[in-house]
């Protein structure tokens, strides 16, 4: 995908030749704070577990978005997983919202 200069980086992201890319292990990251979060709230009655699972979904979703801005501009397109990453961080955003607003 880095046609020239260095590539720099580490397991979470990569960037050269005027690229920045995230690798799966952020999505991956992102899945456990929202599990995280929605567990603190399920199970301990937390409030801030909702916030968390919403923070983490809004980040997973600009960090997807990024990739795929990155991959249509090198590549003409991206994969289903990053559609799929995408869609699901929007998601648990969206229901985090709602699950704040129906317990307020």
């Amino acid at each position: 995908m880095v046609n020239s200069g260095q590539m720099g980086g580490n397991f979470v992201w990569f960037s050269g030749g005027g690229v920045l890319f995230f690798t799966g292990v952020f999505s991956i990251l992102v899945g456990l704070v929202v599990v995280a979060g929605v567990a603190l709230f399920f199970f301990k009655g937390l409030f801030i577990g909702v916030r968390t699972a919403q923070v983490a979904g809004g980040i997973g979703a600009v960090l997807a978005l990024i990739n795929m801005i990155t991959l249509y501009t090198r590549l003409g397109g991206s994969g289903f997983g990053m559609w799929v990453c995408l869609v699901f961080c929007i998601a648990a955003a969206i229901s985090a919202e709602l699950g704040i607003k129906a317990l307020s």
